[in-house]
């Protein structure tokens, strides 16, 4: 730990908005902020750290409250986040958000943003490992979220009395998207519900924890910080959320748990010497951050609402005596041995002054009891105390021996007291975890039956209502039995009647096989008929089909030139004609016409192209065009208005005109009459003068009468024709302007379509600018990015360098008992490479003191092998030395003096056992010499054969005997698989690769991480997700080599990729048994794929069931089935008489054989007591069975036996 330092809990108080069912009700917004510290609440001020309004984004509020965190929790520090309110006061939106939106995510998931960008920005000396838990307290009850089975975890104290959950999941995480899949699962197992206040309302109190562990390779300082991230139940009351039934019970918990919670925060801030964590297993988990070693900080929400008024005022004061409440924190830091040892030579001086202080103070005292007056010079001096200590090597000799021994008796007193006081107080912390333990068993015990007891009571009411369909179903069949009976009579009655008709049918039936046979004939020559016709159809067909054919060429040439016309215009989807019946003149024709039309549609393709050319000018064309349209529209203006005005002009020269008509009218009267009177006068005088008479006189009047009225006619007439005149010329303007009127809307909407197309062709001009601007700048960021890359790379590649060569040189000790003469190997070919390393064939001379050269196999790295691949390989050699089993590879020794270091195994004749089966498929007809007997050369060497299923058998109880004393050895293997299994000769089993294989091995199956790879389809479940590799995690790689003995050295898992296999196992799926795999062996690999790992069978048990399996007298594997390329068993068309007689490996048998023979052969057990007189059975390679007499002697064809009873046995039989 380093120096001690005290920091107040920071208060940060966020205000959500109102929400819709508030603004229903109308409440009032009720909180007032003064600047950025203060809340005013009913006129009472409320300062804290830092106030958010209800505007405040989520960012704003990550960056005040928690961005300063995650650089403390890297620098070793504690840290601690938690929301508190009353429900439906924004805790979960505060701290969670939504997860993966970037602008709604909360502090969770932005804080596990910046970790990663912070690390990713520190030093590369520093190596981090984060891992995380997620669990929740409901009901009282610490529940993981992660494992749903864990439901009643228990806190614990460390060796520092620092409060821990045990038993919680605990992953390891290495992205940012990592954590948020776990955080995705475990919300996914929280507890919610719906009240009338919140719509999805926390249940429980959720606890999120992060733990970063951190060290400096070079400086070899560790640095450890947690950070809890708290999302806090929210108070409720009864009455306003509605709660009944579970959700009441959920809601009694939760505010008796934030009860606990104040009682903390008010004696911390009381400063009462008294705390009660332990009220409650929340306060107990966060002891550390209420008044311990943590940075804290609170975020309290509250609503704005008057309807929450006075839980917002409660809230508001909870915040302020947190306020009060200070943290002592110091950096978790591990120290090296340097330091510890700095450290305990500083704390040796300060023992050592405190030591002289003490015995000066006893002395002085000694003296005054006895009444001695100590002069004021011998008194106690501090710095002269200091002094003396650092000067004196050994203690003081005081003038009174007596009381300093004393002392050293009591002191030696309390010592044993306060050890015996730690061991009493040991017991009880280990009684106490026990009993935790107990607790956490019958609480998930009491869970299983409960489960068990619902399952019952299921069972029972399913088992009853069975009852009553069976007993509904049973007086249903005894009706139906009764119709039965009725049944049964008629239809006797029926047969009765059937064999009194039955000889009149059987004279009928007579008649009509004379009648078929007549038909017969006449089908059979219909038949021929048939034939010839049918071989004249067949001949049409071939020349139908001919036709087709020359008509389907044409056609795909005619489609073709449809297919460049189609992109000429731009268009692709050219149709097949229905019909192919054409002739090849219409075809012709056709195909000419199609050529035409595709030159002249590249013709209008080239005038649009010009016409695109003319864009420009149409553009300029459309500006003047605005021009002149918004010229035509003011003049179109001005026109209406004249129009108008003409138009009243006209009505009052309508409305004078006819008064003036009227006038004329009325005067063209007057001077009518007035003439009429005057021409009476001058006719009264002429008559006067001339005598004429009275007729004469009225003659002429009305002459002149007449004259008047055909004058007045002509102007009437003339008057109407002018109107007629003004009302056409007015109408032919009403047409004018109504035609200007629609060529003005004309004009406006091209005008508006023209803008459009001009905005719209600005826009996507501006759009690709931009992107073009863009796309240069990120060809000149990668540019800059790949040179330093590239120069990072290289850097990275000679530090590699140096590092493998200075680790080599380091680790290089010579070992006597396995160091081997460098001089003394000579190395051949490779026998396999991988990226980093390889294996080649060597010769040893003079090996373990051996005379001549001995065959093996050395491992070694290749130049551009990482530090891992190293401590690999050292891993590996450290293991083969402590192991010694006919089963697992032998170390013959190394050589790691002057120059790389080498590895020298025993060398396996027939490499690994994935190519070995995959070779056995070839195995077949080959071994069949001419005239179908067995070629004897074929089978000189044992070794040669072809494979069988006791061979299968004997190759999985091999491995399993090694991984059997592996197991015992407390040795975890990691990597059990086919290609890791080496074949020596005889058939004998090597299990291998200890560490090496997952980078000496290329497999399309492997998952690169790091700059390791990892053997997906072959690790168990809890290796994968959760990192743990124990001897059961090795049962479940066992599952999968089995699957591929029995599938001939087949692909695990076919067809499925890596990523897609972590989903299924989750779900339970599991590979499907092989064709040529018994239920037994597919039971077995079933058992070794156990989810859990406790239910998997040991390496011992498996070894007994192979061997029961072994002696048991049926085929367990069915070799006649088909494997993934070759089938084992071939027919070599012999027949019964000829067919040989064939031991378990493809052996040839004499005819008389014992049936302890074959049973030793064939499946490893004896029988002694068999009769020498009596037949054997015997089993030949068809499978038919056959009995020969006994054979006197079968000690010649011994072969290589399945188990050691067996060989034991059949050494007894043959002597």
């Amino acid at each position: 730990m380093a120096d001690l330092a005290e920091c107040n809990i920071k208060v940060m108080c966020r205000f959500r908005p109102l929400n819709e069912s508030e603004v229903n009700r109308g409440d009032k917004y009720i909180a007032k902020f003064q600047g950025e510290d203060t809340v005013v609440i009913a006129s009472k001020p409320y300062a804290f750290d830092r106030v958010f309004q209800s505007s405040t984004s989520q960012e704003q509020v990550y960056n005040d409250c928690a961005k300063k965190i995650v650089k403390d929790v890297l620098e070793g520090y504690n840290g601690t986040i938690f929301a508190y309110g009353q429900t439906s006061s924004g805790k979960t939106h505060t701290m969670e958000g939504k997860l993966h939106d970037p602008e709604g995510m909360g502090i969770i998931p932005r804080i596990v943003q910046d970790i990663f960008n912070y690390i990713y920005s520190m030093d590369e000396n520093l190596e981090f490992h984060i891992k995380v838990s997620y669990f929740e307290i409901y009901l009282d009850k610490i529940r993981d979220l992660l494992d749903v089975s864990k439901t009643n975890l228990s806190v614990h104290e460390d060796k520092n009395r620092v409060p821990y959950v045990k038993g919680c999941t605990e992953r390891f995480v290495c992205s940012p998207d990592e954590v948020m899949d776990t955080i995705d699962e475990g919300k996914s197992n929280r507890h919610v519900a719906v009240t009338n206040m919140n719509e999805h309302s926390s249940r429980s109190h959720s606890i999120f924890l992060i733990n970063v562990k951190q060290e400096n390779t070079q400086t070899e300082q560790k640095l450890s910080g947690k950070l809890y991230l708290v999302d806090l139940a929210g108070s409720e009351k009864v009455s306003k959320t509605g709660a009944e039934g579970a959700v009441l019970d959920e809601a009694k918990n939760i505010n008796k748990s934030l009860s606990a919670l104040g009682n903390v925060i008010s004696a911390l801030a009381e400063g009462s010497t008294y705390v009660p964590y332990r009220d409650s297993k929340m306060t107990r988990i966060l002891q550390d951050s209420l008044g311990g070693n943590c940075r804290t900080t609170i975020v309290i929400c509250c609503s704005p609402s008057s309807y929450n008024e006075s839980e917002t005022k409660s809230t508001l004061l909870f915040g302020q005596r947190a306020k009060t409440i200070k943290n002592t924190v110091c950096v978790n830091v591990e120290l090296t041995a340097e330091q510890w040892k700095k450290k305990y030579e500083k704390e040796k001086e300060k023992n050592k002054i405190l030591r002289n202080t003490i015995q000066w103070l006893e002395n002085e005292l000694n003296r005054w009891r006895n009444g001695e007056t100590v002069p004021i010079d011998e008194q106690f001096d501090k710095e002269k105390a200091n002094l003396e200590a650092f000067t004196v090597d050994k203690d003081i000799t005081l003038t009174n021996d007596k009381p300093a021994t004393a002392i050293g008796v009591i002191g030696n007193f309390t010592d044993a007291e306060r050890r015996k006081c730690e061991e009493e107080i040991a017991k009880l912390y280990k009684q106490l975890d026990d009993k935790d333990e107990e607790i956490n068993q019958q609480s998930q015990l009491v869970e299983k039956l409960k489960t068990q007891m619902l399952d019952q009571e299921e069972l029972l009411a399913s088992t009853r209502r069975d009852q009553d369909n069976m007993q509904a179903e049973l007086n249903r069949l005894q009706a139906e039995n009764d119709a039965s009976k009725e049944e049964v009579k008629e239809v006797l009655q029926a047969l009765e009647e059937l064999a009194v008709n039955y000889d009149q049918k059987s004279q009928e039936v007579e008649d009509k096989t004379k009648e078929y046979e007549l038909l017969s004939d006449e089908l059979n020559q219909k038949s021929a008929t048939l034939a010839s016709i049918d071989a004249e159809l067949q001949k049409l067909k071939e020349m139908t089909n001919h036709q087709k054919k020359r008509a389907a060429e044409m056609m795909a040439s005619l489609l073709k030139d449809l297919a460049e016309i189609g992109i000429a215009v731009g268009n692709n989807d050219v149709k097949q004609p229905e019909g192919t019946g054409m002739i090849d003149e219409e075809f012709t024709v056709a195909r000419l016409y199609i050529s035409k039309m595709k030159s002249e549609v590249k013709t209008m393709v080239k005038r649009c192209k010009q016409l695109e050319s003319t864009q420009t000018e149409s553009n300029k064309k459309m500006e003047e065009n605005e021009k002149e349209l918004a010229a035509c529209q003011l003049r179109i203006s001005q026109h209406e208005a004249k129009i108008k005005s003409l138009t009243e002009y006209l009505q009052n020269v309508e409305q004078k005109k006819r008064q003036l008509e009227e006038s004329v009218d009325a005067l063209s009267e007057e001077l009518v009459q007035l003439r009429a009177q005057e021409k009476v006068h001058e006719m009264e005088k002429e008559h006067l003068n001339k005598v004429q008479t009275a007729n004469e006189v009225k003659q002429a009047v009305e002459q002149q009468i007449q004259s008047h009225r055909e004058t007045h006619q002509k102007q009437i007439s003339s008057l109407r024709d002018e109107v007629e005149a003004k009302a056409k010329l007015i109408t032919d303007l009403q047409d004018q302007n109504q035609k200007m009127m629609l060529e003005q809307e004309r004009l406006r909407v091209e005008h508006e379509k023209l803008k459009a197309t001009d905005q719209e062709k600005s826009r996507k001009l501006h759009e690709l600018t931009v992107m073009q601007d863009r796309r240069e700048q990120a060809r000149q960021d990668l540019k800059g990015l790949e040179e330093t890359v590239a120069k990072e790379l290289q850097t990275l590649h000679n530090l590699r360098k140096l590092f493998v060569q200075d680790l080599a040189t380091r680790v290089k000790k010579e070992d006597p008992k396995w160091e081997f003469p460098r001089k003394n190997l000579v190395l051949g070919k490779t026998l396999g490479e991988g990226e980093f390393g390889k294996v080649v064939k060597a010769t040893a001379f003079h090996l373990k003191g051996r005379a001549g050269y001995t065959t093996v196999a050395v491992k070694m790295l290749k130049e551009n092998a990482s530090p891992s691949e190293l401590r690999d390989l050292l891993s590996e050699f450290n293991v083969l030395k402590q192991v010694n089993h006919p089963h697992v590879i032998k170390l013959y020794g190394a050589c790691s003096q002057d120059g790389p270091l080498l590895l020298i195994v025993e060398y396996a004749k027939y490499g690994s056992l994935r190519g070995f089966l995959r070779e056995s498929r070839k195995v077949g007809p080959g071994y069949l010499g001419s005239g179908g007997s067995r070629n004897s050369s074929s089978l000189d060497h044992p070794d040669e054969r072809a494979l069988t299923m006791g061979d299968l058998i004997s190759f999985a109880w091999q491995i399993s005997q090694g991984m059997q004393y592996l197991a015992e050895m407390k040795l975890v293997h990691r990597d059990l698989a086919a290609r890791n299994i080496l074949v020596a000769e005889g058939r004998k089993m090597k299990i291998s690769d200890f560490g090496l294989s997952r980078d000496v091995y290329e497999e399309d199956s492997y998952v690169k991480r790091s700059q390791g790879r990892i053997p997906v389809k072959w690790m168990a479940i809890e290796s994968l997700f959760d990192h743990i590799y124990t001897t059961q995690s090795d049962v479940w790689s066992f599952g999968v080599l089995l699957w591929e003995i029995v599938t001939l050295g087949g692909n695990p898992y076919p067809g499925i990729p890596p990523e897609r296999l972590f989903n299924l196992l989750k779900t339970g799926h599991r590979m499907e048994r092989p064709d040529n795999c018994s239920e037994e062996m597919y039971r077995l690999m079933l058992q070794c794929w156990k989810q859990e790992p406790d239910k998997r069978p040991v390496f011992a048990d498996i070894s007994k069931d192979l061997e029961k399996m072994m002696v048991k007298r049926r085929d367990y594997l069915d070799l006649a089935a088909s494997t993934p390329s070759d089938s084992l068993i071939y027919d070599d068309g012999l027949s019964e008489e000829e067919t040989p007689l064939v031991d378990c490996n493809n052996a040839p048998l004499p005819r008389a054989l014992p049936s302890t023979w074959i049973e030793n052969k064939l499946y490893g057990m004896s029988d002694p007591n068999w009769p020498g007189e009596s037949p054997v059975p015997l089993t030949r390679a068809d499978g038919t069975n056959t009995g020969f007499p006994r054979y006197p002697n079968d000690s010649v064809y011994a072969n290589w036996m399945l188990s050691p009873s067996a060989a034991k046995l059949m050494d007894t039989f043959d002597s």
